[in-house]
């Protein structure tokens, strides 16, 4: 039982974690046991992460520092003698990390730690052991993956281009002309490849968000931190499309050259 006014519950952003340990939605009201004393909450919002917290290691909310401070003084206790952390960010240039940590301690502050945010992401992404090994097998499979599909694709024509030679010579007998053979031949080969990259994306995508999940987990089974979202580089994928589209029309070239070298007697003799 205490004197004064009734306790108002405070608003705070909590992560999916907590949700799960009270059980509890957004809208609610719940109440946080601290060492000494309680808190009244109320869940504003969710979020799954926040700078410098790790959701995998233990739950955690995000409180306004004066509201937090009120409830406090409201039980009697001391509030908390200041931050332990500080965020500098610069408008449109990079920060010297000493010299603002040199600032900080003039101020009076004790600054035990300086962490400079791109210097760690680096470190994590642009690991040369690491990855300029996959750098280039990727490459090699690309090369290897193009190189396949011309090969394939020149097959297919060339064998399409002779199975369907006596249909082109009875064509060209019934009056069409050779530059309607030339669009019958071009409208089917990029019907073939049109096709075979919009599917082979549309397979890529799916199989990609398959996948996806399955290597969001780390060693100890825990999720990774942050979590790992799907994307698609289309700059690069503009130029695979283009270099399919080069194979396509150097095929159409090869096939058109070879029905110009038709000869109708010899293939309508054949097809008799």
């Amino acid at each position: 039982i205490g004197a004064g006014t009734a306790e108002e519950p405070l608003p705070v952003l909590v992560s999916s974690q907590f949700l799960e340990v009270a059980d509890a939605e957004i809208g609610d009201t719940v109440i946080l046991g601290l060492s000494t004393y309680s808190l009244l909450l109320e869940v504003a919002g969710e979020l799954k992460f926040f700078p410098t917290l790790d959701p995998a290691d233990k739950p955690f909310a995000v409180v306004d520092l004066s509201g937090f401070n009120r409830a406090a003084v409201r039980h009697n206790l001391r509030p908390p003698t200041g931050p332990n952390e500080v965020w500098i960010a610069a408008e449109g240039g990079r920060i010297d990390a000493d010299a603002a940590a040199g600032a900080l301690r003039e101020a009076g502050g004790n600054v035990r730690n300086v962490v400079y945010a791109p210097s760690v992401v680096a470190d994590r992404v642009d690991r040369p052991l690491v990855t300029a090994g996959w750098g280039g097998l990727l490459t090699l499979l690309f090369l290897a993956i193009a190189i396949a599909s011309a090969s394939g694709l020149l097959l297919f024509s060339r064998l399409d281009a002779r199975e369907r030679q006596t249909e082109f010579a009875l064509l060209r007998t019934l009056g069409v002309s050779q530059v309607q053979m030339r669009g019958i031949l071009w409208a089917g080969l990029f019907t073939v490849v049109g096709c075979g990259v919009a599917l082979g994306t549309l397979l890529g995508w799916l199989l990609g968000a398959s996948l996806l999940p399955l290597m969001e987990v780390a060693e100890a089974g825990r999720p990774v931190t942050p979590s790992l979202v799907f994307t698609a580089d289309w700059p690069r994928l503009l130029v695979s499309y283009i270099i399919l589209g080069v194979i396509g029309l150097l095929c159409g070239l090869w096939v058109t050259w070879l029905t110009a070298r038709l000869r109708l007697h010899q293939v309508l003799r054949l097809g008799e």
